[in-house]
């Protein structure tokens, strides 16, 4: 397939993809959220604001990296993915750590517990960075789609049941952590990579170009989730309905 093919069916499939994120997920979840309780999404929503933060801030330097350096050889692969996964382990840390303060902050223990509970996916994450970047490099754009349909089956089998059970924030975590786990298990099967001890050369690479990609991502997390981080301080239900009419 010519590179002119590829871009055409990239496109095609890209676009497939933003017409499922931008309406039929959003339109589930207005279904779904009367069944979960605006409570248990808001509570959801306050701790989505810690874990979506160190999730884009594990994602953002690797992706970037093997997408804007053109990374191809398997040696170096193989080392980004053993960084990938250290660094995975290390915001699982951050993250459990964070769990434990946020119960001086908020006087809510389902914050803490499931924040805790759901640190234990950064390391599924970590495991299929490489493999997603390398996706996305080659374009293609169809599998990453029919991925990206995860979580609107996660809610669906997942989420709403679990719901009308009267476990409404079960589902949510549940849903998330499942989500995560299986689209980095596709990932890693659409492009297996080994894993090698990194090299400091490498390394410091890393270092350097993604220290200022660091702080460009906290400001657009931040940008979009400002709002949401004091309105949290007013109580679970307030955020599940601010959430719902973002």
């Amino acid at each position: 397939m010519s590179l002119l093919n590829k871009v055409r069916h990239a496109f095609k499939w890209s676009f497939y993809k933003t017409i499922f994120s931008q309406f039929l997920s959003p339109l589930l979840r207005i279904i779904a959220i009367p069944i979960i309780g605006t409570y248990d999404y808001g509570i959801f929503g306050i701790i989505y604001i810690y874990f979506g933060l160190l999730d884009a801030l594990l994602g953002a330097g690797i992706r970037d990296f093997i997408l804007s350096k053109s990374i191809s050889k398997k040696s170096d692969l193989k080392m980004l993915n053993s960084i990938a996964l250290i660094w995975s382990v290390f915001f699982l840390l951050i993250s459990a750590l964070l769990s434990f303060f946020l119960s001086n902050i908020y006087d809510l223990d389902e914050v803490s517990k499931y924040l805790f509970i759901m640190s234990f996916t950064f390391p599924f994450i970590g495991f299929g960075l490489v493999s997603e970047a390398i996706t996305v490099r080659q374009l293609n754009f169809k599998k990453v789609f029919f991925i990206e349909m995860i979580p609107f089956f996660s809610t669906l089998f997942i989420v709403i049941p679990l719901a009308f059970k009267g476990y409404g924030l079960i589902g949510l975590v549940a849903g998330e952590m499942s989500t995560r786990i299986l689209k980095s298990i596709s990932y890693y099967y659409l492009n297996p990579v080994l894993f090698k001890w990194p090299s400091s050369n490498l390394y410091n690479k890393i270092i350097k170009f993604i220290k200022w990609i660091l702080g460009e991502r906290v400001l657009e997390y931040s940008s979009t989730t400002i709002d949401t981080f004091f309105i949290s301080f007013l109580g679970p239900s307030i955020v599940g309905v601010y959430n719902l009419g973002k």
